[in-house]
């Protein structure tokens, strides 16, 4: 792997109740003396990280300065500072600093959830409607503040902790219906929403669903447009996508997914919007939303 597949770095300040203080004072003294990205101050456990923590984002230029700096000025708080490549799992895991008390990491959740819902698997219903993932976008239960089970189980979000395999839809902004797969354990309120389907068989049906919809790339190109266009609405909550039991089937033709996915934070959250858990093709003319550049994808936050 060459240097050049490092897109920006991450640099994770870990604090608890009694080391807050000092962790807001190192967050002021580093946006005072470097033009850098600042994520939230949370002030509990989230994703991966074991510990309370905030996130500085840089870019290889920066790495050395900022390094050296952090080296010197952190005190007693722990940094953890890894490279964005993609590998999500492999950036936290094997390439990562640490500087100060090494903690361990919930790195299951970099791996498990976009594992069994892969980009470029089919979606089929029983009258022919078929199409490919092309976008998904992970929620990872109580370790995820954007996730709907952050807070745990609902009559609502019921679903969504049960077993893997299965359909979690729910209504959103008042319109629309949203189709996630649930991936973990049962209770632990893990899936993958559903962003963006690339339509290959029934068209015309889904032309009827989607009267909108102009072109072909834009019947299935959000969350709102794929449910509409393969009919899934609550009463879909629940359904095997295994055993087909209420007329749509999640499966592999044998295609692989993507050698190098576009992997980026994800879309219309306030939550944890660091969090790089969404994932595309590259250049697939049928996602929803194109990425943005690096720099501009996460908020300056004072």
């Amino acid at each position: 792997m060459d240097t050049t597949e490092i897109k920006d770095w991450h640099a994770h300040v870990y604090f608890d109740a009694a080391s807050r203080d000092r962790a807001r004072a190192l967050r002021e003294r580093i946006e005072t003396r470097f033009d850098i990205e600042m994520g939230r101050f949370h002030e509990k456990p989230v994703g991966p990280h074991p510990r309370f923590s905030y996130q500085v984002r840089f870019g290889n230029e920066q790495l050395a300065p900022l390094l050296s700096w952090l080296a010197l000025n952190r005190g007693d708080l722990t940094v953890f500072v890894h490279p964005n490549t993609g590998e999500d799992l492999e950036d936290h895991r094997d390439r990562a600093v640490w500087l100060g008390q090494h903690d361990v990491l919930t790195v299951s959740l970099l791996d498990a959830a976009t594992q069994r819902v892969a980009v470029a698997l089919l979606a089929f219903r029983d009258d022919g409607r078929t199409g490919r993932i092309v976008e998904v976008e992970a929620y990872a239960g109580r370790d995820d503040p954007a996730a709907h089970s952050y807070r745990g189980q609902t009559p609502r979000t019921a679903s969504m902790f049960g077993e893997a395999g299965h359909l979690y839809v729910y209504f959103t902004y008042g319109m629309h219906w949203g189709s996630n797969v649930v991936c973990g354990e049962v209770g632990e309120g893990v899936a993958v929403l559903l962003r963006a389907i690339e339509p290959l068989a029934g068209l015309e049906r889904m032309h009827e669903l989607r009267p909108a919809a102009r072109r072909d790339h834009d019947l299935a190109s959000g969350p709102g447009k794929l449910s509409q266009a393969f009919g899934l609405d609550r009463g879909f909550d629940g359904a095997d996508l295994v055993t087909g039991s209420h007329g749509i089937v999640i499966a592999s033709d044998g295609v692989p997914p993507p050698a190098d996915p576009v992997v980026g934070p994800r879309i219309g959250i306030t939550r944890a919007v660091d969090f790089p858990w969404r994932w595309h093709i590259r250049d697939h003319r049928h996602v929803s939303i194109r990425p943005r550049s690096p720099a501009s994808s996460v908020k300056r936050r004072r």
